[in-house]
């Protein structure tokens, strides 16, 4: 039989076809796009507030909210340690640079400046950031291209969509779910109460510190351009979450505090962070 040449479109066919058998096609994997150490929160509608508490949580009321990303656990005192000695941080008046992201000398900090960079007290490393302060937590987030989440992302990450009261449901808070501090600073190792997670695998809700966000203090309803996005230094903002301390009582997924603007740009040794990130 003659040989007759193979016609142009089935030999590339052939050459596909071997190539399949000899490279076979990457496998893609949506790993690449989460980014480290963050939980999808879906895109919906959740309820957010609480009627027949205090009155800053009131009314209890549906908001919509798009997808988004948030950090699974606080922010450790090791990883903002590291962030400081990483960064060219701001010269300060009477301190060592960056001063103004931690307050350094106040007798509950755990990170220390000592020959010449940010460490994290032995012991503490796994421990969350405390002491940061609002300019040093949203500077902490931009360098890795996120930013602090909003009050109502924080509140539908703890709650997710069937309304309970605390992150891991309606029960009160208990030993395995939230840490008992004896004093302001006294914390435990991040993701070390993993009963308490919220409904989406978000660790450290109201189990550890109160959590700096990115939205100033206004009354609900929740509504978009009401303010509540205006992020000038003066605006006083909103901490989420908090530690069961002394007679304060268990903080609900709920829980409002107002931080006002004197206070805002010192940290405190019961205010934490984490970030989030837009989908």
């Amino acid at each position: 039989m003659a040989w007759k040449p193979i016609a142009p479109f089935r030999w590339v066919l052939l050459t596909a076809l071997v190539a399949g058998f000899t490279h076979p096609p990457a496998v893609y994997s949506l790993e690449k796009d989460i980014p480290s150490g963050m939980i999808l929160i879906p895109a919906g509608e959740f309820m957010i507030g609480r009627s027949g508490g205090p009155k800053n949580e009131a009314p209890s009321h549906r908001l919509q909210l798009p997808a988004f990303w948030i950090d699974r656990k606080l922010v450790t005192q090791r990883q903002y340690a590291d962030f400081m000695n990483t960064i060219q941080l701001p010269q300060a008046h009477g301190g060592p640079p960056g001063a103004h992201y931690f307050n350094y000398d106040d007798p509950d900090a755990r990170i220390r400046f000592e020959q010449g960079r940010w460490q994290a007290d032995p012991g503490f490393e796994q421990n969350p950031a405390a002491e940061v302060s609002l300019p040093g937590a949203e500077a902490y987030c931009r360098h890795l291209g996120r930013r602090l989440p909003n009050e109502a992302e924080w509140e539908k990450a703890a709650r997710g969509s069937d309304g309970r009261l605390y992150p891991w449901g309606n029960e009160r808070p208990s030993k395995r779910t939230v840490h008992f501090a004896n004093f302001h600073g006294h914390t435990a190792p991040v993701g070390s109460l993993a009963e308490g997670a919220s409904p989406y695998g978000v660790l450290d809700m109201g189990a550890l510190l109160s959590e700096w966000n990115r939205s100033a203090h206004r009354p609900y309803p929740y509504q978009k351009g009401d303010g509540r996005e205006d992020l000038t230094a003066e605006a006083a903002r909103v901490l989420r979450g908090g530690v069961e301390l002394g007679q304060r009582g268990p903080r609900t997924a709920t829980h409002r505090e107002v931080m006002s603007p004197r206070r805002q740009r010192a940290g405190h040794a019961y205010v934490g962070f984490r970030c989030g990130k837009d989908k």
